[in-house]
């Protein structure tokens, strides 16, 4: 065998080498984590544009701003995968500086998926429904399998109207992974439509009677730390088309809102219980 011949297959020897180590494809799970110990504090800023109008007359149109601090807490880890978790919020009114405080508790699997939801305040069993199904919606149930970039799947839910079942959905893909307030996150676009049933009697007392649906068009990115198992940061704006009629006094009424609105939320710190 020739010097020349030898020094060939070494190339190439090196050249298969070389191309064999090259990077794998990477893939993470997204799952969610939850520390018995540990408390998440956000904050949620929005700006909305309104324009409501009754029986074809347009009768309000405004624009605000909003902000929500709120925490996440494991009250108790039921299971490997499972755990009941407590939502305390806080919003001070800029008009009359008074402070409102809320709270609402909800049975999480690790991927998202939310089985139970319980707000602490009385309020009607229709205005329940209405908040269960926007939590349901708009809370990403993730892959069970390790994710490359490029990824994308759908979250579908069934929603039963006046006029029958329709469905809405949401479809996710992994942009990118990158590091975001210093986590290792999924970088994940999101895009789709959430359609919840008004409750007939909001008042819970029968004094208005309310029917149709809100239409929300939600186009967004979050980051999501696959490493901590928590949601760093989302931006997000929604459009929403609520349509309906309305009796109140003997007094029938055909509305339409329509809202626009541009979301921020930001993990600002985790402290210990």
């Amino acid at each position: 065998m020739t010097r020349g011949l030898i020094n060939w297959l070494l190339v190439a020897i090196a050249i298969f080498i070389m191309v064999g180590c090259g990077e794998q494809t990477k893939e993470v799970r997204l799952v969610f984590k939850f520390p018995s110990e540990k408390v998440y504090h956000y904050m949620y800023d929005s700006k909305s544009s309104t324009v409501v109008t009754e029986n074809d007359k347009q009768t309000l149109t405004g624009e605000k701003s909003n902000r929500i601090t709120y925490t996440q807490e494991v009250v108790k880890n039921i299971d490997n995968t499972t755990a009941r978790l407590l939502f305390s919020y806080s919003q001070t009114d800029e008009e009359t500086k008074t402070e409102k405080n809320w709270s609402t508790t909800c049975i999480m699997a690790t991927d998202g998926n939310i089985t139970e939801f319980k707000p602490d305040s009385n309020i009607s069993d229709e205005t329940f429904e209405y908040y269960r199904q926007l939590f349901e919606q708009t809370s990403p149930v993730y892959p069970h399998e390790p994710v490359p970039e490029g990824y994308s799947w759908t979250n579908r839910y069934t929603v039963l109207l006046d006029k029958g079942k329709t469905e809405a959905s949401t479809t996710y893909k992994i942009k990118a992974f990158a590091r975001e307030a210093g986590y290792d996150c999924a970088v994940i676009e999101y895009k789709g439509t959430m359609i919840i049933p008004l409750g007939s009697n909001p008042m819970g007392d029968g004094s208005v009677k309310i029917s149709g649906a809100d239409h929300i068009d939600v186009e967004g990115v979050s980051y999501f730390s696959y490493t901590t198992g928590i949601l760093v940061r989302q931006e997000e704006t929604t459009h929403l088309v609520r349509e309906g009629t309305q009796q109140k006094e003997n007094k029938s009424i055909t509305f339409r809102i329509e809202e626009n609105r541009n979301n921020l939320t930001r993990l600002v710190d985790i402290t210990n219980k």
